[in-house]
């Protein structure tokens, strides 16, 4: 069986590479969920990428930078496909926050000007569209 379609949860992170982004992504690997670590230093993931093995998880990494629409999607593209369906989208970003309203509905509030704070818009859009194929009608973001 294939680690996409063993049924364990999948939880995308973004900002994987270090600080509280890598922490999340330990926790939910001791946890059993499948790991999609999403970061722009490629050496930095595979530190995360080993850590999230050495805690018993199973770990998918992109090289992306939330700024770039295109390589986020790709990204979320890629965890998918190697570890299935993602359940959870965890957006390390401290100028932007989201808050869910349910029926796949997203009012976003960005506190930041930076580019990166978009990456949070990018990455609840994406995951929304992945949610509304499946039939999922709430993403709650906090």
């Amino acid at each position: 069986m294939s680690d996409a379609q063993s049924g364990a949860r999948v939880v995308a992170i973004t900002g994987a590479s270090s600080g509280i982004g890598r922490a999340a992504a330990e926790y939910f690997a001791a946890k059993g969920w499948r790991v999609g670590l999403i970061a722009r230093s490629e050496d930095n993931l595979d530190a995360a990428r080993k850590a999230v093995v050495t805690a018993g998880g199973t770990a998918s990494v992109a090289v992306a930078d939330v700024a770039d629409s295109k390589q986020l999607a790709a990204a979320a593209d890629h965890i998918e496909a190697e570890l299935g369906p993602i359940d959870v989208w965890v957006n390390k970003n401290p100028g932007a926050a989201g808050i869910g309203l349910g029926l796949g509905l997203i009012a976003l509030a960005l506190v930041a000007s930076r580019p990166r704070a978009r990456g949070v818009a990018r990455g609840v859009e994406h995951t929304v569209e992945s949610l509304k194929r499946r039939g999922t009608r709430l993403l709650r973001q906090v």
